[in-house]
């Protein structure tokens, strides 16, 4: 009874930690591909086009638009700000931590989908990737979805969840092109040919889903069409994906273990154990020949893992949807040791987790009283009492999958640090929006805001109204003699603009931190270094 009361109270408390760290996120400023996304889910709601996507402008081809649909009608309600544009991608979230769980109980049972869905709403992926905002936010709930339906549809051959697999396929091209449809098939494919079920792979209900998918995806093939034509639609096709692959896109990466050493921090706290995990697995299947009444997990996660390793395209992100199935096959190991009572695997995995927990709680130290330091008192008396409680519950060695209760009340403490201390004060030392907020709140009604020479989109989405873009000297030109402008630049359009001798009214001189210059940038010596300057003129 007393380990109920503990469970149940450890339960409360990490599900509000994690609702106070994901709230939290959504107050942050965007940056890079955060803010191209939301500007242009901001042009969107301001020309009133839903299907020719464009940014500045300019028409836009590298993303399908369901992502952007959601932020806009978030702005709409809410207005521009942080919070509409990540508010919908964290609830369509949050729906992603839902199909997870019943990802895990279709292919196991009740508790190994519990455990997988704890697995995902702890993880530093989708703690990270619900506050910096990419296409694959919106991704990793679609193909959750497509692969727990169409699991579904393998074990009992209902066509509402054909139909409901091929809707989540759709909504995931529609995210992300033609690679949405990828995991789910490598999934579902794999699983069948090794299961040696060939002839559900010919059903000719199939079809019926790849109908379905294609209807969803119909806008964003308009688009395209309307306006790049047929290349439009090779582009989203052919080129977006496969031109990454291979380079001839996009991407010189050649390092083939990128995403083995992503997976160790990306996949905190869970990613020792989701290695264990793996090797587990995989030694299982070999010694059984192959023989074995699941594969999802087997061809869920490495086939498509494989092939973006040897892609020349690589980020963090391009693996963020694979996350659902590697909770599920670490929740499968993680219940299997206590199931079985393999006291070995488990006093391993128990040690294994003790020991990453430990590292957590010190690298909230050190990131709290160096890198960032915390002078607030309330965050150190909260993450005092989350200590407390991990303190207990080490010491409650009968509770049971108390090391999954030690990870995640670690990586509580570190997330709420992060999201409200770390985080907060580095995106804030971008310049665009700062830029923009000078321009919002100074500018006359004639004024107007332009970027010229940045090669990224905050601007566009902080900026009041529509911000055009200053592509060329000739264009510069015709702004400043046309004047009641407002331009932000960077040094070297600082020096084009000096040099047409305008009438500049004020320049402001605003730091910039890179994200790229992520060490310097994060050690508080070489931190002012770092940034560069950039500059918003008021010309006359």
């Amino acid at each position: 009874m007393q380990n109920l009361s503990l469970k149940n109270l450890l339960i409360m408390i990490l599900i509000a930690g994690a609702l106070a760290i994901y709230f939290g996120g959504l107050f942050i400023d965007v940056a890079r591909d955060g803010g191209k996304y939301a500007a242009i889910a901001k042009e969107i709601v301001l020309t009133g086009d839903y299907i020719n996507l464009k940014i500045h402008g300019e028409a836009y081809n590298q993303k399908p638009p369901f992502m952007f649909w959601l932020s806009a009608l978030s702005f709409l309600a809410f207005g521009f700000s942080n919070f509409s544009f990540k508010l919908p991608l964290l609830l369509y979230s949050l729906s992603g931590v839902y199909f997870t769980y019943r990802l895990g109980k279709s292919i196991f049972n009740h508790t190994i989908g519990l455990l997988s869905a704890f697995c995902l709403a702890f993880s530093e992926y989708f703690i990270l990737y619900v506050m910096d905002i990419h296409t694959d936010t919106a991704l990793l709930p679609s193909v959750a979805l497509a692969n727990w339906q169409l699991v579904e549809f393998v074990r009992h051959r209902k066509m509402k969840n054909l139909i409901g697999g091929f809707v989540g396929i759709g909504l995931a091209m529609l995210t992300k092109g033609p690679i949405g449809a990828v995991i789910p098939a490598f999934t579902i494919g794999g699983h069948l040919l090794l299961s040696g079920k060939i002839k559900q792979i010919f059903d000719w209900r199939w079809l019926v889903g790849v109908a379905v998918s294609g209807i969803i995806i119909i806008p964003a093939l308009a688009g395209l069409y309307g306006q790049f034509g047929l290349k439009g639609i090779g582009f989203f096709f052919w080129t977006n994906n496969i031109g990454r692959l291979t380079g001839s896109y996009m991407g010189t990466n050649h390092d083939y273990t990128f995403f083995v050493h992503t997976i160790l921090y990306m996949l905190l706290p869970w990613s020792v154990f989701f290695y264990n995990a793996a090797f587990i697995d995989i030694r299982r299947i070999v010694r059984k020949h192959f023989r074995s009444f699941e594969f999802y997990t087997t061809s869920g996660i490495w086939v498509f893992f494989l092939l973006m390793s040897f892609s020349r395209s690589k980020l963090p992100n391009y693996i963020y949807a694979l996350a659902p199935m590697m909770c599920v096959l670490t929740a499968k190991w993680i219940y299997y040791s206590y199931l079985t009572s393999t006291p070995k695997l488990r006093k391993y995995l128990t040690s294994v987790e003790q020991i990453t927990s430990i590292l957590l709680w010190i690298l909230l130290i050190i990131v709290a009283t160096y890198i960032f330091p915390v002078k607030n008192p309330i965050p150190w008396i909260i993450t005092g009492a989350l200590f407390i409680l991990f303190l207990t519950t080490w010491r409650n060695k009968k509770l049971t999958y108390q090391p999954v209760f030690l990870a995640a009340i670690a990586m509580t403490a570190l997330s709420l640090t992060l999201n409200y201390r770390v985080f907060p004060d580095v995106f804030s030392q971008q310049a665009p929006p700062e830029a923009a907020r000078l321009y919002n709140s100074m500018a006359k009604p004639d004024e107007k805001l332009y970027n010229y020479k940045y090669g990224h989109f905050e601007l566009f989405f902080y900026g009041k109204g529509l911000v055009p873009n200053i592509g060329n000297i000739d264009e510069l030109k015709k702004t400043l003699t046309d004047g009641h402008a407002w331009i932000f630049t960077d040094r070297w359009g600082y020096a084009d603009i000096q040099e047409q001798k305008p009438h500049i009214d004020t320049i402001f001189v605003i730091k910039h931190a890179n994200l790229k210059k992520g060490a310097r940038l994060l050690n508080p010596q070489t931190r002012e270094q770092s940034k560069e300057n950039m500059y918003l003129f008021r010309i006359r």
